[in-house]
């Protein structure tokens, strides 16, 4: 018999897949008037790297954001659709981009205007410098600056900031209380900025240690029931690292147990 012709095992050629490709999520509007007031905030710079001032880095927008998201004219890109877009687009959190960097990140989250600064610690005293420019043009479009006792609740500084940068994008402006707006504890925002710095960089250990501060640094002088807004935002804060978040921070005592006392204070609101 005749040896059986040999037949090469079939080969398939792995059909052809073009690479995927997502459009922009928005295009930037054609008038510079426009692109004026749809504002990204961005992470400050700590120029003199103060450990105490570190929490202004995130801090700084969070504060700007209270005192400009109140004007109807302005359409501010929350923090929590920042944050989403920088992961998406593999940015670290307190990076600084580029500006092609910048206007992938403005395609993703509609802020055409970037928001930034800087803080600066000399003499006792804390020099805040603000810029905006327009991201399509990297054109600057307003500057503002305010200094305050290094001491002092620095919300009063940004409040002033804040009227500068609506003057120069042609909206009238009084000063805004952002104590009012977010809580009369400093040191509870101080913690709480924290918990976002932590969050922001999924260091989700941390972020539940200080949103414990937080609630225990506030509560119950002054009570809960005066600052609405705060706890309603520390309650988002902590659904987003899961319902026993406070809880599960060790050096917590117990018997304080914050994560009840911030959901007791929230089903009064």
């Amino acid at each position: 018999r005749a040896a059986p012709a040999f037949r090469a095992p079939a080969v398939r050629a792995p059909a052809f897949r073009a690479p995927a490709f997502r459009a922009p999520a928005f295009r930037a509007p054609a008038s510079a008037a426009a692109r004026a007031r749809r504002m990204i905030l961005l992470p400050f710079r700590n120029v003199t790297r103060e450990p105490a001032h570190e929490w202004l880095t995130t801090g700084a927008p969070l504060m700007l954001a209270e005192a400009l998201g109140q004007y109807r004219d302005l359409a501010i890109v929350a923090e929590e659709r920042v944050t989403a877009a920088r992961r998406r687009l593999g940015f670290a959190p307190d990076a600084g981009l580029d500006e092609t960097q910048l206007l992938r990140l403005a395609e993703q989250t509609d802020g055409w205007t970037a928001v930034t600064g800087n803080v600066l610690a000399a003499g006792g005293r804390l020099r805040l410098t603000a810029q905006a420019f327009d991201i399509p043009t990297a054109s600057v479009v307003a500057r503002a600056e305010a200094d305050a006792p290094a001491d002092a609740d620095v919300r009063q500084a940004f409040e002033r900031l804040s009227v500068q940068l609506l003057e120069a994008v042609g909206v009238r402006a009084a000063p805004t209380d952002v104590a009012a707006r977010t809580t009369h504890s400093v040191e509870a925002y101080r913690a709480y900025v924290r918990g976002i710095q932590a969050w922001q960089r999924s260091a989700y250990a941390d972020a539940r240690q200080a949103f414990g501060e937080a609630v225990l640094s506030h509560y119950p002088n002054p009570p809960f029931e005066k600052d609405k807004e705060f706890r309603r935002a520390l309650g988002v804060a902590v659904k987003s690292i899961g319902a026993k978040a406070i809880e599960s921070a060790p050096t917590l005592k117990p018997s304080a147990r914050p994560l009840q006392l911030l959901q007791e204070s929230l089903g009064r609101a």
